[in-house]
């Protein structure tokens, strides 16, 4: 009977000991330092959750929308948004006192290829019309892009998905025109 002590079903472990039993005085520490630890988290926890909540009432208190999202629609020989895109960011920017963000979405189309820069890079949409924003004074850290996607399901799609989600937008303002 190697690696038994009598009348135990416990197997030792060679050094007069049974494994599977617990001995010493960390056996009387360890509750009160889970509770500790559970006590201690959850108060961090809830902190950051009360924080957070309380800093997403703040932006909405200060806005009537959470962004301003203006589709692509094409640029124009200078690598600038197309007219019909210019009028959209012009009515988004009517609304500057009433958002926190602007979103403006497009890479371009699958119908023709890319516009390039000077360099040979290509010109995203979303980019000109953030510049476009930016050079009308909104500040650059309140315009955001969505330069994933080539159609307009796509831009609703990914606008969702990598900002509205993200954010937990609620109120958003779509600026487009009567065509599109």
């Amino acid at each position: 009977m190697s690696g038994y002590t009598t009348g135990s079903l416990l197997p030792d472990n060679g050094f007069g000991r049974r494994r599977g039993r617990k001995r010493g005085r960390w056996r009387r520490l360890r509750p009160p330092a889970a509770l500790l630890i559970f006590a201690s988290g959850s108060v961090i926890v809830s902190y950051w959750l009360l924080s957070e909540r309380r800093a997403a009432e703040a932006a909405a208190s200060r806005s009537d929308f959470d962004c301003v999202i203006v589709p692509g629609g094409g640029l124009d020989a200078a690598r600038e948004p197309a007219p019909w895109v210019a009028e959209r960011l012009e009515a988004a920017l009517r609304h500057d006192h009433e958002t926190a963000f602007y979103l403006v979405l497009s890479r371009g189309t699958t119908h023709k290829p890319a516009p390039t820069d000077s360099r040979g890079y290509a010109v995203d949409e979303a980019a000109a019309s953030a510049r476009y924003l930016v050079r009308r004074g909104v500040a650059p850290e309140r315009v955001l892009l969505e330069s994933w996607s080539l159609d307009t399901i796509g831009n609703a799609a990914f606008a969702r998905l990598m900002h509205a989600d993200l954010a937990q937008w609620r109120r958003m303002l779509v600026v487009t025109s009567d065509f599109h």
